[in-house]
């Protein structure tokens, strides 16, 4: 990522769950239904836009850079959003306590 990568990790970190809550507050359409097909576009331009304007905003353009993933999950329904961005892998494990498996 860089010499200055550990600059834009942090930058990141703190700017990109600031600006997709942001976003998805300030959203001047009406929210579509939880769960909706039309939901899950909503927030995934939601995730592209704050992505985005993170990017564009970075301390330090060109010389250092880092990959990002990040879950929102709605508050209701069996649906979470995952975003990734970069050569990063995201898992997502459920563990059983009564049985120790993942």
């Amino acid at each position: 990522h860089g010499g200055q990568g550990h600059v834009v990790s942090h930058f990141v970190a703190l700017e990109l769950p600031r600006i997709f809550t942001r976003k998805l507050i300030q959203s001047t359409n009406p929210q579509p239904t939880v769960g909706s097909s039309q939901y899950d576009e909503y927030i995934t331009q939601i995730f592209k836009d704050a992505y985005l304007e993170v990017d564009s905003m970075e301390p330090v353009k060109g010389s250092a850079g880092c990959t990002a993933s990040s879950l929102f999950y709605p508050g209701e329904g069996a649906k979470a959003y995952v975003a990734n961005v970069g050569d990063s892998t995201t898992m997502i494990v459920k563990y059983t306590k009564s049985t120790k498996q993942s």
